[in-house]
């Protein structure tokens, strides 16, 4: 049997200031820290968490 926190997934990323546009966090384009990231789930809530000082934010334990 699979246990069911086995079952639960991640999303995870980092938010940059995108100087030039492309939708990518180059190399030199500064890395924010503190901004708020909101993820939707299929039953209608808001979920929030903060980005850390090097701009990554993770949202775990989500439901398949």
């Amino acid at each position: 049997e699979i246990p069911p926190d086995s079952l639960l997934g991640s999303l995870c990323g980092v938010k940059c200031e995108d100087l030039n546009s492309n939708g990518i966090c180059d190399q030199g384009e500064p890395l924010l820290s503190n901004w708020s990231i909101s993820l939707a789930s299929g039953s209608g809530g808001i979920v929030s968490v903060l980005t850390n000082a090097a701009g990554s934010y993770c949202f775990t334990g989500l439901m398949p």
